[in-house]
């Protein structure tokens, strides 16, 4: 008799706990499911954006790298995108624009840091595909990507023109700034001099 009593109320707290037991197990369900749809539109829009490494969308989604890849089996994850970050900051440094008038050894000088620089920036930059295509071949894996090394690094879409914008946007801010630290003079051309005698006037028809 006790023993029955114990499964009718054992059954009756079952039936009135069961709607909020499923009401929890949606939730985490619900949770699970965001948090891996964050985790692909941070894919998705590194992937979209490989070929424009610069632009906003992609630096935005680096930097949310460390708050959707916070897993346990996300660690390695995290670990390529730390050493990918540190290299970021070890970047070559130029060298000075010798000043507007500098001497020809001056300017030789600056020629071979020139070279140098150019030889290191590359190999920097080497590095940094290699990262960069490491950590997206990982986040591909943890969210049923089969991309292969080549794909990642060749199989992407960027407009010449798009590419040429950027380039000649980098330039002229180059060159904008050398002007204004006084590395660089800015040539005028004076067109229609005017009349040195008559200060430009024609007295002959007064």
């Amino acid at each position: 008799m006790q023993n029955n009593i114990v499964m009718e109320i054992l059954v009756l707290l079952a039936i009135l706990a069961g709607p909020f037991i499923g009401i929890w197990a949606q939730g985490k369900l619900d949770q699970k499911k965001q948090a891996k749809d964050r985790k692909l539109d941070v894919f998705k829009t590194l992937m979209a954006t490989r070929a424009t490494p610069l632009s906003e969308e992609h630096v935005r989604a680096l930097n949310r790298i460390d708050i959707e890849f916070d897993g346990p089996k996300e660690k390695e994850v995290r670990n390529i995108w730390s050493t990918l970050l540190d290299h970021f900051g070890e970047g070559p440094t130029p060298p000075a624009v010798p000043a507007a008038g500098a001497l020809q050894a001056e300017q030789e000088e600056y020629e071979r840091d020139q070279l140098k620089y150019n030889n290191d920036f590359a190999r920097w930059v080497e590095r940094v595909h290699a990262l960069r295509t490491k950590l997206l071949m990982e986040m591909g894996a943890l969210l049923d990507y089969d991309f292969n090394e080549v794909h990642i690094k060749k199989g992407t879409y960027n407009p010449r023109w798009q590419e040429e914008l950027e380039t000649t946007g980098r330039s002229v801010l180059k060159a904008a700034n050398e002007v204004f630290t006084g590395h660089r003079w800015l040539p005028m051309y004076i067109v229609n001099w005017p009349d040195q005698e008559g200060g430009g006037d024609d007295d002959s028809s007064r």
